[in-house]
């Protein structure tokens, strides 16, 4: 190894170490530790030690830590997350002709800006396969490790490395768990010094060191705006951040979204922002199979965004015959959205990625039935019904609302020559952009037209498509609707008469069931000719 390269290496190491919070302590040897007095206490380079690591949920601090044991932290520890450990620089043998000037790296001063990542790794090479170890916190028994002087557990969180010689090491993460954001590689020295102890004695050099560092985690949300209409789709969005010490050279951040299946995401119009509305562009990332990978000019670009939000809209269409697992008539579609952010993440592994709490749309039908009121045999083809939200007290219909989709010239279901007909595809009415109401406001149907010859009986009911209303396995709500058929005054005998009581009772009440019909027509012509 070039030597006035390390000496540089090292001691940019060292500071990015400090500066990174990667909990180790700065590196303080003695000036000449075979002449004890010159500059600090003796270092038995023939001493072996050990390296504790305990991994901990939280970003990472900008404060020195000891080196000592710690007591009583809050944070939450992390298991599962794999430690490479490689000796870079032996300091074991005083009588190594270069020995004077691997001490002298290791006075380099620790002022100077900090290292990348990249440089860390690349700048320092395990130099014994000997001292070349694997460990993961927290997993008792764990078979990854290449040596026996390695021991995951008991504590949670924790990995030991034991049987080190006096050295130079370079730790690095190798997998996480899903979720956790990996933390950078740094260097950690066997012994360091203690920086709570005073320098008079051999406590000043800790030979059995302990590590604390911290990684975040990943968290993202998914919301949904849907329509009424199964037809109209929905739109998704996805929010996520970009991990407070994510490279370039991690070269891996995906977001998938589970859709398949019941609809299909609108590609060409996904927006991704991070940041203040910083635009990721198409080319800046690809899309296959509903997973965003985002390339090289996407990476740099969240790079230079860290902490910050990521935003995805994804526009979505259900598919006409619902899609496997989904049906036209309606059902439940379950969404969920997955960010991966180490290469070893995927779902069904030990760093499966971190989800979202699941997203719900659900759709059912109105089947409406029309039967004449005092002859239930009888169908009744030629009735027009509209769908539509409450007023604002809900107790009646908002007939300025009518719902129907958007390619709908019309709000108009008509009964066929069957008496029947169906609103289907319609969202259920506790249900709104996946949240569930306290109390379901239902839906208002409201006859607007009698077949011929009959007059309207019932002007609305109020209907509620949710899961206690639908019938199983159909997702459908019965809406039975009767009108009376009209009967024209029967001409008296000779001698005869019709009582006028009778008579007045018939037209008055008939004009009552007009004017209501009347108003809801009149409001929906005037609608159609604003329209026009």
């Amino acid at each position: 190894m070039n030597k006035h390269r390390v000496r540089g290496f090292v001691a940019a190491g060292l500071a990015g170490a400090l500066a990174l919070g990667f909990g180790v302590s700065a590196m303080a040897f003695a000036d000449d530790p075979s002449n004890p007095g010159t500059g600090g206490p003796t270092v038995d380079p023939a001493y072996v030690g050990s390296l504790t690591i305990t991994k901990l949920e939280g970003p990472a601090s900008t404060a020195s830590a000891s080196g000592s044991e710690q007591t009583g932290l809050s944070n939450t520890a992390i298991d599962g997350v794999q430690f490479r450990v490689c000796m870079v620089l032996d300091l074991s043998d005083p009588a190594s002709t270069s020995w004077n000037d691997d001490w002298a790296t290791l006075q380099a001063e620790s002022s100077t800006n900090p290292t990348s990542p990249a440089d860390l790794v690349s700048a320092y090479k395990c130099i014994d396969a000997k001292y070349d170890m694997l460990g993961s916190t927290g997993i008792v028994g764990s078979m990854d490790s290449s040596s026996a002087n390695v021991t995951s557990g008991p504590v949670q969180g924790q990995v030991s490395f034991r049987n080190m010689p006096v050295g130079l090491y370079l730790v690095q993460e190798v997998t996480e768990p899903g979720g956790v954001t990996p933390s950078d590689p740094f260097l950690v020295s066997i012994p360091t010094a203690n920086a709570s102890a005073q320098l008079d004695g051999s406590d000043t050099w800790l030979y059995d060191v302990y590590v604390y560092p911290k990684n975040s985690l990943i968290t993202v949300s998914k919301t949904v705006k849907d329509n009424y209409f199964m037809s109209d789709g929905m739109t998704y969005t996805i929010k996520t951040s970009v991990p407070a010490n994510f490279a370039v050279e991690d070269s891996w951040f995906q977001i998938r979204d589970s859709i398949e299946g019941c609809a299909t995401i609108d590609e060409a119009h996904i927006d991704i922002t991070v940041g203040n509305n910083i635009q990721i562009f198409r080319s800046e990332y690809s899309f296959t199979n509903n997973v965003i990978i985002f390339n090289t000019a996407g990476l740099h670009k969240l790079a230079t965004n860290r902490r910050r939000q990521i935003t995805i809209t994804m526009p979505a269409t259900v598919q006409p015959d619902g899609g496997a697992g989904c049906t036209t008539v309606g059902g439940e579609i379950v969404n969920t959205a997955y960010v991966c952010a180490n290469s070893g993440c995927h779902i069904g592994s030990l760093t499966e990625p971190t989800a979202s709490l699941p997203i719900i749309t659900q759709y059912g039908e109105i089947d409406i039935s029309k039967t004449d009121k005092t002859a239930s045999s009888i169908v009744l083809s030629g009735a027009e019904f509209t769908l539509y939200k409450g007023n604002a007290a809900n107790t009646g219909p908002d007939i300025d609302s009518p719902i129907c989709p958007t390619n709908e010239s019309t709000c108009v279901w008509t009964s066929d020559s069957d008496g029947t007909v169906s609103i289907t595809g319609l969202r259920y009415s506790n249900l709104m952009n996946g949240v569930t109401a306290t109390q379901d406001p239902g839906y208002w149907l409201v006859e607007t037209k009698a077949p011929a010859g009959y007059l309207i009986d019932d002007i609305g009911k109020q209907v509620y498509v949710n899961d206690e209303t639908t019938k199983s396995g159909t997702e459908s709500v019965p809406a039975d609707f009767t009108d009376t058929k009209i009967t024209t005054p029967v001409l008296p005998q000779t001698g005869g008469f019709v009582s006028v009581t009778a008579f007045a009772s018939y037209i008055i009440g008939a004009a009552l069931l007009g004017s209501l019909v009347l108003l809801v027509v009149r409001r929906k012509r005037q609608q159609e000719e604003a329209q026009a």
